[in-house]
């Protein structure tokens, strides 16, 4: 996951994509590591390759899908509130 970090603060998004990915495949119940490729993918206009990482961590967890409108602010997301909505669409509904 560090190595993905590094190659995406170097510019190169395939070689993060690709370290992201393996990371996953590590450790496939982090579900930490699978919400930063999400963000990572959504944030370069890659959301239909993301909602299905999005869907599987939401129905891990539903507390990241909380966390998730907090990210613009941070600037860890776009401030697009179209694009919340379309990841959000993908959360389990709260009963």
């Amino acid at each position: 996951m560090n190595r993905g970090d590094e190659y995406l603060a170097q510019g190169d998004i395939e070689g993060a994509l690709k370290e992201y990915s393996t990371a996953e495949k590590l450790t496939p119940d982090n579900m930490e590591m699978v919400f930063w490729h999400a963000v990572t993918l959504a944030s370069l206009e890659r959301v239909e390759v993301s909602l299905p990482l999005f869907k599987k961590v939401f129905d891990a967890n539903y507390n990241w899908a909380i966390l998730l409108p907090r990210l613009p602010k941070s600037g860890l997301l776009p401030d697009k509130p179209e694009l919340i909505s379309r990841i959000l669409a993908v959360a389990p509904k709260k009963k």
